[in-house]
């Protein structure tokens, strides 16, 4: 029964297989070559010298051991040589007591690199080395008597776009970086420097010939560039959203022999006040209107050029308000038809007294002479100058040569023949901005001391009013981004083509950096950006981060800024950008430690009012500073009212000459600790300032004590603000010359927010003060009085908040009146 059972059941699962159908058979699937990772290498002694080094072509893992030789320290090399170039990354295990030393060389044993920065018992890492040639691999002790067994694993793959080739720490080894790309790298080890090339695009114009429109071959962005007399056909060049075919920033002026040019104007400005602007009037047409540009006071006109009119060969250079005349910066000047001997004005060295910046066309009767160039072309002439070639020199010197005059191919770089040597105030702060003088303002200082109705562009037997050839300054800025790598302060600097540094910063431990404006000149095609790690601690704790298993990225494009930008480096008082009058710059705060610096130069005293925009994620100030005796610096005025996204103002600051300010991230606690830890990469600040002449109706400040105190006369009235808090407004009343006790009547007039007081000092033989007399109960804009009879002496008035508040208005001024009698 059991036996019938069993066959039934077989019959029903054979039945029900049949059905539901069975499996095919099926065969080994071919896996094809299976990856069995690096090939195992067991080192072969002697390999002790280059000759005996054991090639390996491929990924290989290495089992080897340094012997412990008390004489010397053992080598193992080896020579990697593939078939095709490939990146290697090379590991060293670590030797427990002995610290590994990794050195390559070339085929011919040139040293290539070194790896040693991990010390005794760690091992070493170098990821990314190139190989496209036979190169030479020591492994090897830093020290005699310590070894022992060690592993080591090559790994070879085809190398790929977008990353560093080691070694690239020369130049002549610098990984090609594309504007607009970004390449990956690796700081390795403690010694590594990673070199990248930035090829530049050549300025609007430099590739063309003379006779093309832009000017002289070579001729920078900025370059200003005529047509020479006696081509009434010929097109001024222009640039981008001007005439086609000038520079960047160029301003053509009317032809001489088109009569009927319409001079360029801008929108909405005073007559001849626009920074840049330029002015030709054409033969035949002497009333022309000067150009203009928007917002710009009649007088303050750096840039501005005006030739004089046909017929007038004894008129006097045009003149700006309030200056000698033909001394506005940047001023250009033409030889009018009919006196083609008139010599030309030159900057730079040439004619003493002639202001930076200064434009020159050639004189009549020299219609073959070549268009004057600046930085590159016309070797030590200003930045922005434009010099036309007298008759006889129609060649000018190549670009690429700063420094040396036209005509003098041996002048050494840099100087200029029968230059005398400059004031500090002429060497100090260098300029700022573009050729063309759009929004720069030109240096003044070379004209002062040209009295009025002299002319600046005659022989001067005065050697002090020479002025040396300035740097060629940047005309374009690099947005360059690094980032971050864990363990490592990173450093970057930017070298020209001749390794001479342009720019360089120290960032933050673990933190990238992002580089604004980072100038560059019209003259540099190549240039070298340097990423390495920076020191830290200090003495034996001294060390150089780095991390051989994290990346970072880098990439370099060129700023969009325009002419209105601050160009790094300016982070102290010799690099100061130059600020126009009645105009602005933009700049950013990055990295968290950046500070920037301004300079206002002008021909005549002027009160300047400063506005710095806020900027989100920041707590700017801004302060006037000065140099002080000894090196160093000082600061005079400081505004620091608002907080984070809020502005800052300084009202009323003289500059006689120059002055400079600075714009920096305000300090905060952290940790109990005061630090200036703000950055904002993304989005500009901005810097404005509008000047007015210094009449004596205003404060001057800074005037917060006795020393720096306005000075104000019986029967006169003067104007100021308080601004910023805390701000204080001395003013000196000079009664020494009076023989007997005088009566005076000093009247208050108050402002809205703040409540003034007003405080009458005695300065004493010793200089100490003494309160004589105080009115400081009002409230509001209600006035304060004070009288007093006043023995001969000096007195001192005092304008400040009465309340504890502090407050400050920059918009509303007070008034003191100081009159004689009750």
């Amino acid at each position: 029964m059991r036996r019938h059972f069993s066959l039934w059941l077989c019959a029903v699962l054979l039945a029900d297989a049949a059905l539901s159908g069975c499996p095919e058979k099926t065969g080994t699937i071919d896996a094809g070559v299976v990856d069995a990772g690096p090939a195992q290498l067991n080192e072969r002694e002697p390999n002790d010298r280059p000759a005996q080094a054991q090639t390996i072509i491929s990924s290989t893992f290495v089992v080897a051991a340094l012997s412990a030789d008390p004489k010397k320290p053992d080598e193992d090399w080896y020579a990697l040589v593939p078939a095709t170039a490939q990146q290697v990354d090379v590991s060293v295990a670590a030797i427990q007591g002995a610290d590994v030393v990794l050195s390559f060389y070339d085929a011919d044993q040139n040293p290539i690199g070194e790896v040693n920065s991990g010390g005794e018992s760690q091992g070493e890492r170098f990821p990314n080395l190139n190989v496209t040639n036979k190169v030479l691999l020591k492994v090897s002790g830093a020290k005699k008597g310590s070894g022992g067994a060690y592993t080591m694993t090559l790994l070879f793959s085809p190398p790929k776009d977008g990353q560093e080739k080691e070694p690239n720490d020369r130049a002549v080894d610098a990984t090609p970086l594309p504007l607009d790309t970004q390449v990956q790298g690796f700081l390795a080890h403690g010694g590594d420097e990673d070199w990248y090339r930035i090829e530049l695009p050549a300025p609007s114009g430099a590739e063309g010939g003379a006779d093309e429109p832009g000017g002289s071959p070579g001729s920078p962005p900025g370059a200003m560039t005529g047509s020479a007399p006696e081509i009434p056909g010929a097109a001024p060049g222009t640039t981008s959203g001007s005439v086609p075919g000038s520079a960047t920033g160029a301003m053509p002026g009317s032809t001489v022999g088109t009569p009927g040019a319409a001079p360029d104007t801008t929108s909405g400005a005073a007559p001849g006040s626009a920074p840049g602007a330029m002015t030709s009037s054409a033969p035949g047409t002497p009333s022309a209107a000067p150009n203009t540009t928007s917002g710009a006071a009649p007088g303050f006109a750096p840039g501005a050029m005006t030739s004089s009119a046909p017929g007038t060969p004894g008129s006097a250079r045009d003149t700006t308000s309030g200056a000698a005349p033909g001394s506005a910066p940047g001023a250009m000047t033409s030889s009018a038809p009919g006196t083609p001997g008139a010599a030309p004005n030159r900057t730079s060295g040439a004619t003493p007294g002639s202001a930076a910046g200064a434009m020159t066309s050639s004189a009549p009767g020299t219609p073959g002479a070549a268009p004057g160039t600046t930085s590159g072309a016309t070797p030590g002439s200003a930045q922005g100058a434009l010099s036309g070639s007298s008759a006889g020199t129609p060649g000018s010197a190549p670009r690429g040569m700063p420094g040396s005059m036209r005509g003098t191919p041996g002048a050494a770089p840099g100087t200029m023949p029968g230059a005398g040597t400059v004031a500090p105030s002429e060497a100090h702060a260098v300029e700022q901005g573009t050729g063309a003088q759009t929004g720069a303002t030109a240096d003044v200082n070379a004209v002062a001391n040209n009295p009025p109705g002299s002319n600046p562009a005659a022989p001067q037997d005065n050697d002090a009013t020479v002025a040396l050839p300035r740097p060629e300054l940047p005309t374009s800025g690099l947005h360059i981004e690094v980032s971050a790598v864990k363990g490592v302060r990173l450093h970057v600097a930017l070298l020209s083509a001749a390794e001479a540094p342009l720019f360089e910063v120290t960032g933050k431990d673990d933190e990238g950096l992002s580089l604004r404006n980072v100038g560059v000149r019209a003259s540099d095609r190549v240039v070298y950006l340097v990423v390495k790690s920076a020191w830290t601690g200090t003495g034996k704790d001294a060390r150089r981060g780095y991390n051989a298993e994290a990346p970072y990225t880098v990439s370099a494009s060129i700023e969009p800024a325009g002419a209105n930008a601050e160009f790094e480096p300016n982070d102290d008082l010799a690099h100061a950008t130059v600020l126009p009058p009645n105009g602005y710059r933009e700049g950013f705060l990055s990295p968290k430690t950046d500070q920037d610096y301004y300079v206002l130069r002008t021909d005549v005293p002027v009160l300047a009012h400063f506005e710095l925009s806020g900027v989100n994620r920041l707590d700017l100030a801004l302060e006037v500073v000065q140099p002080q005796e000894g090196g160093g610096e000082q600061t005079v005025l400081r505004a620091n009212d608002g907080e984070v996204k809020e502005p800052e103002i300084l009202n009323n600051v003289l500059c006689a000459t120059e002055c400079v300010v600075k714009v920096e991230g305000a300090s905060r606690k952290v940790d109990g600790k005061w630090v200036r830890d703000f950055e904002n990469a993304e989005e500009p600040y901005r810097l404005k300032v509008q000047v007015v002449p210094d009449t004596g109706a205003e404060e001057r400040e800074p005037n917060q004590d006795a020393k720096s105190a306005t000075p104000v006369a019986i029967g006169t009235s003067i104007r100021g603000t308080i601004q910023p808090r805390r701000d204080a407004d001395f003013y000196r009343l000079d009664l020494t010359a009076r023989p007997v006790r005088t009566p005076i009547k000093a009247t208050l007039l108050g402002i809205l927010k703040v409540d003034l007081g007003l405080y009458l000092h005695r300065v004493n033989d010793d200089g100490s003060l003494t309160l004589v007399q105080t009115s400081d109960g009002a409230k509001g804009d209600r006035p304060e009085v004070i009288r007093y009879s006043a023995e001969p002496g000096i007195y001192l008035f005092e304008v400040k908040d009465a309340t504890r508040r502090q407050e400050s208005n920059f918009q509303d001024r007070y008034q003191l009146t100081v009159q004689e009698g009750d």
